[in-house]
């Protein structure tokens, strides 16, 4: 049977709607634009989501002078959409259903009220801030948590943060939890001293402070939770986690402060984007996936999807959102001003990029995909970088720097941490996230090897490996049931016992 491309859909929605030829060409250059970004994600229109088209009309409004121009590419869309589902082609619900196009095409053409700010910016719009809870609230935002409907930052409590010494170098870390519809997805970020300590603040603040300083409504103490209700009128739930009206409260206030009757929490998150992009710019050269990498971890950025399952960050919306004109008028006059000075030290450890050369061993699952500036999908390619994040290095101090299938193990004294030597691994390799609901790159499925049994998982005979999988599996069993990971051990060793070393270069390299 022949394959039905989205090319040959478009040509047959076009075919059976249009008769004039100005319409016709216009049709097809409307929907030619949005053409790049199917092949990015590997998906026609029809099967996107609302956040995904969203995306995509966005990343196109700057190639239309007017919001009546984008307006009707909107609904050329939206007819195509309907049209596919008439035809039986699909049966997904209309994403553009109930948006408001009026709206949506103005935000697509202007974005001039969307103001951006550097960090140096933001820290004077703290300054002007009585309530610590503000503060951390903003600095949050900034620094990448949020999660639906803020619950990344309301969920947080003193024990989602870490103060975590290696060597010389000291990281602070806080675990997030989003919570989507009744299921908790964790992550861990590093975040800056600054944060650390804020959040710190926020929790013993007694009270909401007026905007002079003085009175206010007390907090609710008792409560765990970082941001706490305030005792005003009755209230049946009061150790409850804060919800999503509060923000809009605060950011109420804050427009008025700051005189930007425009100002939206995604307007600190993004700013925050462009900050570590710059940072990376400075310290680590021109823009590169690993770039691209980095800020999807720090600020869990929207993925895309290979024909294979394989996951990348969607660089169409990076591109928007954070490489865009502002941030070329705020940053472009610095970048190679503040290269050949000491920059200001980044929030996630120098570690995070730097080669194989280094002790921490790659994530063996991390795969991109080349694309080019128009984002067509030229090949699939697997390519290994060391990354330490968060949730490697809180698995190597629980471990305390030992192996986990034998803490006799012992190599030699890493100069870089003053222990024992030892290598970060996932138990169930990333490449089969597909096959769990769960996030599986989490502290629950990442193990700490002495050289030889890391090398033996790689590249030893699979029979070999069994004895060692046994006495990680042993170990890891009860931290993987509670994060939600089930997994067998039977099918623990399949995956081993596939193509799992095919796929592993770097050694050679």
């Amino acid at each position: 049977m022949t394959k039905i491309t989205q090319t040959d859909y478009k040509k047959q929605f076009i075919e059976a709607n249009y008769s004039n030829e100005n319409s016709i060409q216009t049709t097809k250059y409307q929907l030619s634009k949005l053409h790049p970004y199917e092949k990015q994600l590997h998906r026609d229109l029809f099967n996107m989501d609302e956040a995904e088209l969203l995306i995509g009309l966005r990343a196109i409004g700057k190639d239309f002078s007017s919001s009546t121009t984008a307006s009707g590419v909107i609904s050329t869309v939206y007819n195509y959409i309907e049209w596919a589902r008439l035809e039986g082609i699909h049966d997904n619900p209309n994403p553009l259903e109930g948006i408001n196009k009026t709206e949506l095409a103005q935000k697509m053409v202007d974005d001039s009220k969307r103001i951006r700010y550097t960090r140096e910016q933001l820290f004077e719009m703290l300054e002007k801030l009585p309530n610590y809870t503000d503060q951390a609230i903003l600095l949050a935002l900034f620094e990448g948590m949020k999660g639906r409907e803020f619950t990344e930052i309301f969920s947080l409590t003193l024990d989602h943060l870490q103060r975590v010494t290696t060597g010389n170098s000291v990281n602070y870390i806080a675990t997030l939890e989003n919570i989507d519809k009744g299921v908790i997805i964790s992550r861990k970020i590093f975040i800056s001293e600054e944060l650390y300590h804020l959040l710190h603040k926020a929790d013993s603040q007694e009270r909401l402070l007026n905007d002079n300083g003085k009175g206010g409504f007390p907090f609710h103490l008792e409560s765990s939770y970082i941001f706490k209700k305030v005792k005003r009128g009755k209230q049946e739930n009061y150790l409850a986690m804060q919800e999503r009206h509060y923000i809009t409260r605060r950011f109420l206030k804050f427009k008025k402060l700051f005189e930007n009757p425009e100002l939206e929490a995604d307007d600190i998150f993004y700013s925050g984007m462009m900050d570590m992009a710059y940072q990376l710019s400075i310290q680590h050269g021109d823009v590169s996936k690993d770039h691209y990498y980095m800020l999807h971890k720090q600020f869990n950025t929207r993925l895309a999807y290979g024909n294979n399952g394989y996951s990348y960050p969607n660089t169409t919306f990076l591109r928007t959102e954070v490489y865009n004109a502002k941030f070329h008028t705020l940053y472009d006059h610095l970048i190679e001003k503040n290269r050949l000075t000491t920059p200001r030290p980044l929030i996630i450890p120098s570690l995070y990029l730097e080669t194989y050369t280094n002790e921490y061993l790659q994530d063996e699952d991390i795969n991109n995909v080349n694309v080019t500036e128009d984002g067509y999908v030229l090949e699939q390619t697997i390519k290994r970088h060391s990354r330490l994040d968060a949730v490697k290095l809180v698995a190597l101090e629980k471990a305390n720097y030992e192996c986990n299938v034998n803490s006799e193990h012992k190599d030699f004294i890493s100069k870089s941490t003053g222990k024992n030597y030892v290598e970060v691994h996932h138990l169930i390799p990333l490449k089969y996230q597909k096959l769990f609901k769960v996030n599986i790159d989490t502290e629950a499925n990442v193990v700490a090897l002495c050289a030889g049994c890391h090398r033996h998982l790689h590249y030893g005979e699979f029979e070999g490996k069994i004895d060692i999988l046994h006495k990680l599996f042993k170990v890891r069993k009860q931290a993987l049931r509670k994060a939600g990971i089930l997994v067998t051990f039977k099918e623990l060793l399949s995956y081993y016992e596939k193509d799992f070393d095919e796929e592993l270069t770097f050694v050679n390299e």
